[in-house]
């Protein structure tokens, strides 16, 4: 599959990428089935027209600002500027069109992912702690991308502090990690035995649980960072 290579650049750099492209309104007809309660009356359409939160959402507070990216809620609060969820609603857009016909290329990823009804919420670091210290609907999956880890402009050449741009990694882990993985197992699925793993445990020179001392000389590929775990 061609998606192999691509997945496993990204996730092994996980826990930075980007993509720098047009804001586009794009719309699809989907089906009725697909409803959260956070999803807007009517067929839920996939365009990068921000609203308010839905009445009918858990997640009125903190969150203020809204986007519907075919049937999957972006929420975020009032300190995330417009570009920036705007920016976010683009790449998740991509993953799931990527040939940007206004259609989702893979209907068994979007199935997985309204079914476990994942949402991506745009907050600053302690407004998502805030926001995690509350009360959460039990039956909706949060991925969080933090106001400081989305820089549209990384792209753009405009490297500021030198930090990159983590949207296309936050995203991907909603992407990747719940849809993905979920409907294809055997293949992108995080578990030692998938062909993602193996792929992961060629470039890292071993299977390994915990961050080695020291990678070994076959390693094309090392990462260090103590808060990844091996999926």
């Amino acid at each position: 599959m061609r998606l192999l290579p691509i997945a496993l650049a990204l996730i092994l750099t996980a826990c930075t990428a980007g993509v720098q492209s047009p804001l586009q309104q794009v719309s699809a007809n989907l089906p009725k089935s697909v409803h959260s309660d956070c999803a807007v009356s009517g067929k839920p359409v996939m365009d990068l027209r921000i609203t308010r939160v839905p009445e009918r959402c858990p997640l009125q507070r903190p969150f203020s600002k809204y986007l519907n990216i075919f049937g999957i809620n972006i929420l975020a609060t009032a300190s995330i500027s417009d570009a920036k969820l705007l920016y976010a609603g683009n790449v998740l857009a991509q993953y799931l069109d990527n040939d940007a016909d206004g259609v989702p290329d893979d209907a068994n990823v979007l199935e997985v992912l309204h079914g476990e009804r994942v949402t991506l919420v745009i907050a600053s670091e302690a407004e998502f702690e805030e926001f995690t210290e509350g009360e959460l609907p039990e039956d909706m999956n949060f991925q969080d991308l933090l106001a400081d880890e989305t820089r549209p402009e990384f792209h753009r050449g405009v490297y500021g502090e030198g930090r990159f741009d983590a949207t296309l990694e936050e995203v991907l882990h909603l992407v990747q990690g719940v849809g993905w993985a979920n409907a294809y197992s055997e293949v992108f699925g995080a578990e030692p035995g998938s062909r993602l793993a193996e792929a992961m445990d060629v470039a890292r020179g071993g299977h390994f649980e915990d961050i080695p001392s020291r990678y070994p000389a076959s390693a094309w590929y090392t990462y260090n960072d103590e808060t990844c775990d091996y999926g």
